[in-house]
């Protein structure tokens, strides 16, 4: 299967609109019931189905097709079954504000408060780095893509993925008309966080790296392990159930 992954609210739904239109078999339809009320979120559709956290029945009848995945749901897929994998990654601060926005368009629309199990800064952290690290450890077929590279190079992203998927490269166009920069709504210019600077910092720099498609040496990666290390007693308490199993191999 060709998985779409990334945290929530980092492009997964773009990327799988943006795939239905080049043609791909897509898994899922644009609104399930429980999406319909949340449509200003994400109006040209989640694509999102009963393998959002992992594969529900026989892997087999998956292969080929595009399935959005959430990350809990590709650390646990045997690699084997992971024939490409899709990794949108989103500036903190932007996911920050896209959640926070995000939370409060679905407690009005279940007239309730939706409780979130961790904080939307420590969340951004947990899940990039326990994907990175299931990668480091696996080494299935991954592209790695910043969020901004997709909203300001459509048509250049467009073709990097087909290229990686073996499709032909005038579906490129087609792909490029999906990406709606006016979608782009969450304002990061007043967001905070509480954790210490030089972490954010290293958030900071680990965008920076994708964005800019440099490599990961052994000086970085060991900053991410010893940022890692520093956020975890702060994880720890929001861990339970799936989200334990998240803790994968560490990057150094």
């Amino acid at each position: 299967m060709i998985v779409v992954t990334g945290c929530r609210r980092s492009g997964t739904s773009l990327w799988m609109q943006m795939l239905a239109a080049a043609d791909l078999p897509i898994v899922g339809e644009p609104f399930a019931a429980q999406l319909e009320a949340l449509k200003e979120a994400n109006p040209q559709g989640f694509y999102e189905s009963e393998h959002r956290y992992g594969v529900d029945g026989d892997p087999e009848d998956l292969r080929g097709q595009v399935v959005k995945m959430f990350v809990p749901g590709v650390v646990e897929t045997d690699e084997d079954e992971l024939e490409r994998v899709i990794f949108t990654i989103r500036p903190w601060r932007e996911h920050v504000a896209s959640t926070r926005a995000f939370e409060a368009l679905e407690a009005e629309a279940l007239d309730t408060e939706v409780p979130q199990a961790m904080p939307a800064d420590l969340e951004w952290w947990f899940e990039n780095y326990c994907l990175f690290g299931d990668f480091a450890d696996r080494d299935y077929p991954m592209m790695i893509v910043a969020y901004d590279r997709v909203l300001d190079e459509p048509k250049a992203t467009a073709e990097r993925a087909l290229t990686y998927l073996d499709q032909d490269l005038a579906k490129a166009d087609a792909m490029a008309t999906v990406v709606d920069p006016s979608l782009r709504r969450a304002d990061a210019s007043d967001i905070t966080s509480d954790l210490p600077a030089e972490i954010l910092e290293t958030f900071d720099a680990l965008y920076q790296r994708v964005r800019d498609r440099e490599p990961f040496d052994d000086a970085f990666v060991d900053r991410l392990g010893a940022t890692h290390e520093a956020l975890m007693p702060l994880i720890e308490p929001y861990l339970s159930g799936d989200e334990e199993e998240l803790e994968v191999t560490d990057l150094t």
